[in-house]
Formats: C-alpha cells, sequence, structure tokens
C-alpha cells in the first residue's frame, strides 16, 4: 500500500475517512508498528526486501493472517513489488514485525490492512483458467468463464475482488469446437445506462490521484502521471477542508455538494484556478528546471498566473458574496 491505496481501501472496507485513516496510521507509526506513512509509493527497494522475511516470519501469530505468514515463510517470495526506480521519498508501507498489544478495533482493523496487502505483495501469484465461448446462432454470442485453479495471493483475504467482480465469471460447461448445441431458452432483456453514482472518499481519492489522464495535451498528461492533484499526504486536508466550508456534506458514505458549493463550482469552473492542467504545467517546468532551465522564468510566470488568478476571483467573488450576503 501507499497511503491513498490505504485510505481508499479502508473507505470501502471499514467506511473511514481518509483523515481518519491517516491519524490511525500515524499513530501505528509513533507506535512503531508499521513504516512511515505518508508515502507515495507501492514499491520497496532490494535493501528493504532483504529484510520482509524476518518481518513475514514474526507476522506467523497474527490472527488472522498468521498460517498465511507460515505458508510464505522458507518459500521464494515474489518481487513484483521491488523496484528501487519506482521508490519515492519513502517506500510503500509495510509491518515492522514489531507485536501489537491492546488495539482499538479501528486501528487493529488498518493494521490488518498494512498486514494483508503486504503478505499479498510478497505471495504466489493467482493462477486463472480463462474461457472464452463463442456461439453463432442468427447472431454471434459470447459467454466468458474463469475458473481460479491456484488462489496465490487471494488466498490472503479468501474474498472476491469487488473492483474486478465483472472478471469473475462462473465455469462453463465443456464444449468442443464445431459441436451444434441445443436452444434450450430465449429471452430479450430491455436495460438502461446508469448515471454514474455520486463520489465516496475512495472513489475521490481515486479521481484525485488520476486526475490528469484525461488531459488531452501529451506532454502535460506525461507530466501529471504520477503526480495528480494534490499529494497522498495532502489529500485527505483537501476533503476535509471541502467539507468545512461547507461546499460538501456526508450523507452516508457519499460526498454531496451543497448548494454553496456548487454556486462556488458555477463560478470558478471555467478559470485558471480550476483547471487540472495547471499542475501538470507546473510539473513539467519543473522537470525543465531540473534539467538547467531558469528558475527566475518559472517564479516570473507564478507572478503573472497569481495576478490574473486574483483579479479573476475578486471580480467573480463580489457577485458571490452578494448571492449570500
Amino acid at each position: 500500500h501507499d497511503l491513498s491505496s490505504l485510505q481508499q481501501e479502508a473507505n470501502k472496507r471499514k467506511g473511514f475517512t481518509a483523515d481518519q485513516t491517516l491519524n490511525i496510521l500515524q499513530g501505528l507509526y509513533e507506535s512503531k508498528l508499521i513504516t512511515y506513512p505518508r508515502t507515495g509509493s507501492r514499491y520497496i527497494g532490494d535493501d528493504v526486501f532483504a529484510g520482509v522475511p524476518a518481518l513475514i516470519g514474526k507476522l506467523t501469530r497474527h490472527q488472522q493472517f498468521g498460517k498465511q505468514a507460515e505458508y510464505l515463510s522458507g518459500k521464494k517470495l515474489s518481487k513484483r513489488s521491488v523496484n528501487a526506480k519506482k521508490v519515492t521519498d519513502h517506500h510503500a508501507i509495510l509491518s515492522t514485525g514489531e507485536q501489537p498489544y491492546q488495539m482499538s478495533d479501528d486501528k487493529q482493523a488498518v493494521y490488518d490492512m498494512v498486514v494483508g496487502r503486504m503478505l499479498e505483495a510478497f505471495h504466489e501469484e493467482c493462477v486463472k483458467e480463462i474461457t472464452k465461448i463463442t456461439v453463432e446462432s442468427g447472431s454471434v454470442f459470447v459467454a466468458n468463464g474463469t475458473v481460479i485453479q491456484k488462489a496465490g495471493w487471494r488466498a490472503v483475504f479468501n474474498e472476491k475482488d469487488e473492483d474486478k467482480k465483472d472478471e469473475e465469471n462462473p465455469s462453463l460447461p465443456k464444449v468442443k469446437a464445431g459441436e451444434l448445441l441445443p436452444v434450450v431458452n430465449k429471452a430479450l432483456l430491455e436495460k438502461q445506462t446508469k448515471p454514474k453514482p455520486l463520489y465516496n472518499e475512495a472513489s475521490l481519492l481515486k479521481a484525485l490521484e488520476t486526475s490528469g489522464k484525461d488531459i488531452e495535451d501529451e506532454e502535460l498528461r506525461y507530466a501529471m502521471k504520477d503526480s495528480g492533484l494534490g499529494t497522498p499526504a495532502t489529500r485527505a486536508a483537501i476533503i476535509e477542508t471541502l467539507l468545512n466550508r461547507e461546499y460538501i456534506v456526508r450523507e452516508k458514505r457519499n460526498l454531496v455538494p451543497t448548494l454553496k458549493g456548487l454556486a462556488v463550482y458555477d463560478v470558478v469552473k471555467d478559470k485558471k484556478i480550476a483547471q487540472a492542467e495547471l499542475t501538470g504545467q507546473w510539473e513539467k517546468r519543473l522537470e525543465e528546471i531540473r534539467s538547467g532551465a531558469s528558475v527566475m522564468d518559472f517564479k516570473a510566470e507564478i507572478t503573472d498566473y497569481t495576478r490574473v488568478i486574483t483579479d479573476e476571483l475578486l471580480l467573480a467573488g463580489a457577485g458571490l458574496s452578494e448571492k449570500f450576503s
């Protein structure tokens, strides 16, 4: 896990807010139960990997995952999460192997997510048999089937991956190519497409993380591919700020815009301050500076940008103030 993916999982599994998860992780870190949590990397280097077998060995007494830790002890571990080039300032969140003592239910839940994902990352691959049957009967019909032959990493939590549930198809009967099959039933179903669901904290965190993927400019899209909007350490604060300013509210697990939030959106949506491309532009310029471009030119651009957005917002804010006064 990195911070964002763990916040998303905690929201899906337990309904924890991003800020709540971050605070729990900070407590676990201060208790020396996990490594540094404010990381944007899901990888570790070879130096850290060298100590992973010992860490897994210390998890054999874990109530939920002890058997999986015991299974992995002494086995050759997968290195799919080992890549020093993809480690940023800090590596992925790991258990330190220290034994927890009398944790609250919330802390235990988040700690278990760290341990479970760590075991998944170094576990064997999941092996599937995927079958596709194409049937011609007036039109062409396709059926897909999946059978898990070896659970591998899926055995850790032993549950279906909700994000990939469409891939989980039942097994199909054995057939031969060219075989004639009887039509035993037919039905015509009418269905409608559904609108996109409201954001919850997990999906909003994911949207912030991947916000650059829809930018048309290829260079800007590339510049944002590893950044998105905000950082793993600041995205929870962004959501809390929107809540504190009453731009959005929580309704069960959903995040819903308020009238005030919609009014602000209507004012700023076409302004420079609301352009996701800006992050890409700045990331690109910073990369150019690393390659020797002028810092002073970039500072001048920032000054001009600040002047433009200030003028835009002051003008727009006058009308908004009247609306809510």
